[in-house]
Parts: C-alpha cells; sequence; structure tokens
C-alpha cells in the first residue's frame, strides 16, 4: 500500500462546503491502494466547529491570519511522513478514479512529481510549457509520459517527493510568495536539477481566478499578486531581473488601456513594488 500526505488549504470555506475535500472523502473510499493523511489548514477567521469530527488519520490546525499558502505548506510538511506529499487547492472536483490513476502511475515509474491534467472551462490549462514567464499550449503530452524540462504547473493536484523538496533547504516552498508563483518556482527548480516530472490520467475541474474577468477590480488585484510573485520566481541573474521589470512595466500598461480599468499606471506599479 501507497502512503500519501495531502496538504489542503482552507479559506472562508468550512470543511463540508470545500469541493476538495468532498472528492477526497469519495475517492479514499473507493481507493483501496492508497493510505492517506490529511492535513487542513484553515486560514479563515474562525475555526471550523466540525473538525471536531474528523476521522483520526485527517489533522485540522487552524491558523486565523491567512497565512501565505507557502508558509502553510511548509508548516504541514514538517508533520508528513510519508514519502510523497499530495497538494490541492479548497475548490478542486475529480472523480474517484483520481487517486488509482496517481496510484497506478507511481507504481509503474518512479518520479519526483506527478502531475494531473488540469481543465477550466473544458480546456487543459496545466501542465504546459513554460514560455519565459507566460505558460503556453504543451503540444504532444499525453498521460504516461514524462514531460519536458521548460514545463509547469498548476499547484493542485501535484504529488511531489519529499526528498526533492527537502533538496531545496529547509523551507522548501518559497516564502517569498504568498500566493501566485509558488507552483511556478517549484516546477523550475524541478527543471534546474533534472528531476522527472510524470503525467497520469487522473484529471481535475478547477476555476482558475486569473481566467476571471467578470469583475475588473478583483483581475487587476489578482494581477498585481501574479506580478509580485515574478519577482521571486524569476530572479536566477540580472539578465532575468531586469526583464522581469520591463515585463511588469509592460504588463501594466495593458492593464490601464483595458476596457473599465480605473486605476492608473502609477497606482498599480506602487502596489506591485511594495
Amino acid at each position: 500500500m501507497i502512503s500519501i500526505d495531502v496538504f489542503v488549504v482552507l479559506y472562508r470555506r468550512k470543511i463540508a462546503e470545500s469541493e476538495t475535500v468532498q472528492s477526497l472523502l469519495l475517492a479514499t473510499t473507493a481507493c483501496t491502494q492508497l493510505q492517506l493523511r490529511v492535513h487542513l489548514w484553515d486560514n479563515s477567521p474562525e475555526a471550523d466547529a466540525q473538525a471536531v469530527i474528523l476521522a483520526p488519520d485527517w489533522r485540522y490546525s487552524w491558523n486565523g491570519h491567512n497565512a501565505p499558502l507557502s508558509v502553510a505548506y511548509n508548516a504541514m510538511l514538517l508533520h508528513a511522513a510519508s514519502p510523497y506529499v499530495l497538494v490541492f487547492d479548497q475548490d478542486s472536483r475529480f472523480e474517484p478514479d483520481f487517486l488509482d490513476a496517481l496510484c497506478a502511475a507511481m507504481r509503474a515509474v518512479p518520479a519526483d512529481m506527478y502531475v494531473p491534467r488540469i481543465a477550466h472551462q473544458g480546456r487543459v490549462i496545466s501542465p504546459c510549457r513554460l514560455r519565459w514567464i507566460k505558460g503556453a499550449p504543451l503540444p504532444g503530452v499525453t498521460p504516461g509520459t514524462l514531460l519536458p524540462r521548460c514545463f509547469t504547473a498548476m499547484m493542485s493536484g501535484l504529488c511531489i517527493s519529499q526528498r526533492f523538496l527537502w533538496s531545496l533547504g529547509p523551507a522548501p516552498f518559497d516564502e517569498r510568495l504568498r500566493f501566485y508563483g509558488i507552483d511556478t518556482r517549484l516546477c523550475r527548480e524541478l527543471n534546474l536539477r533534472g528531476g522527472r516530472a510524470y503525467v497520469h490520467r487522473g484529471t481535475l475541474d478547477h476555476d482558475s481566478a486569473l481566467r476571471d474577468r467578470r469583475d475588473p477590480e478583483h483581475y487587476v488585484q489578482r494581477k498585481i499578486w501574479l506580478m509580485r510573485s515574478w519577482r521571486h520566481v524569476f530572479d536566477r541573474n540580472r539578465l532575468e531581473r531586469l526583464s522581469v521589470h520591463l515585463y511588469i512595466a509592460w504588463t501594466v500598461l495593458r492593464l490601464v488601456s483595458g476596457p473599465g480599468r480605473r486605476r492608473g499606471a502609477r497606482s498599480i506599479l506602487a502596489e506591485v513594488y511594495r
């Protein structure tokens, strides 16, 4: 039997309301090949009273101060006992056979990272090719293949080797990153070290906030958080750092010239570099 520690961070959502928790409960009932230890980290202002009825192999921690995801992951990692950790967002939806697919991949091919396909509105958005800062489609990658070194992937659903994580240092998830960029930084580190990432046949349905433009103000705020992350994800040398600053400036100009935008470039840049 394969043992995995599962990390889920909650924010303003009860345990019973989390799509990920509901999917996990169904999947663990159906899958008998995996032993899961689930770690729930709650960033909500108030603790969830229903946590007391969780099963013994479900660990609940309430923070209440909306700690950065990287900090939460590192804290949960200290309590992880399995060779691999499986990270989910709170709102990921998957079928019970997701864990079977992961288990089959882990038995078949040794890898540092096992990657699912993530779909948003019916289109696969992860994994993808990292074309410098932006992600681009990755043609030819199908389940049952190793990813090329130029790949990146969204964090939700990633199954990562503890051995690889601890090779990055005492805080494997970069704590300069609050929300965005943690996954890209991790994939870049794996690529740099020549690690192996394997695509299994499991899929996730996930609502991508960065692709939601219905509220222009919220969209701009999410882009600000994303631009902040670029400064810490792409910082290997002076040329890369300079290029990031130029790309941020270009992105801000595009933001302020879009329809319905109310903020000026100076205001956005001040928040990015705060």
